[in-house]
């Protein structure tokens, strides 16, 4: 028998432990926010999370009201769960996209196992930016896209 070498992970709760952990651990936080919608008790607290707060109704002016938003300190809860969602969101796409890409369809499999890493990341790291860029282009040129 041969030795095998365990893939050692890192101790509970370290730096690489979260790094390598950080989506599972948000996810089941989001999971718990969820869960609370499901009973009566724990929905109204639940619901703070999901919801904007503050409704104001106009009615001046106008013969129909019109619906707005206005903020306040319960919009901190709702701020912290999308962003929650956000992390999750690119956790996702980070690990099943992105990292699918940049091993199986750049490179064929001779390549990628003689591959540069150095080069990869740089790659990567270019097309991201230019990404980026090209999002932040459209919502400086179209503002509205934002409000729809």
């Amino acid at each position: 028998m041969g030795l095998r070498k365990k893939n050692k992970s890192p101790p509970v709760l370290s730096h690489e432990f979260v790094i390598q952990n950080h989506a599972d651990m948000v996810s089941c936080v989001a999971m718990v926010i969820l869960l609370g919608l499901m009973f009566e008790v724990t929905a109204k607290y639940a619901i703070m999370f999901i919801t904007v707060q503050y409704n104001v109704t106009y009615t001046e002016y106008r013969s129909e009201p019109i619906n707005f938003y206005d903020y306040g300190p319960k919009d901190l809860a709702t701020i912290f769960f999308y962003v929650l969602v956000a992390i999750i969101l690119h956790a996702l796409i980070q690990e099943y996209i992105l990292d699918v890409l940049s091993d199986g369809l750049l490179h064929g499999e001779r390549e990628a196992s003689k591959a540069d890493p150095e080069k990869e990341q740089g790659e990567l790291f270019l097309t991201r930016k230019q990404l980026g860029f090209s999002c932040l282009d459209n919502v400086c040129y179209y503002p509205t896209a934002l409000a729809t």
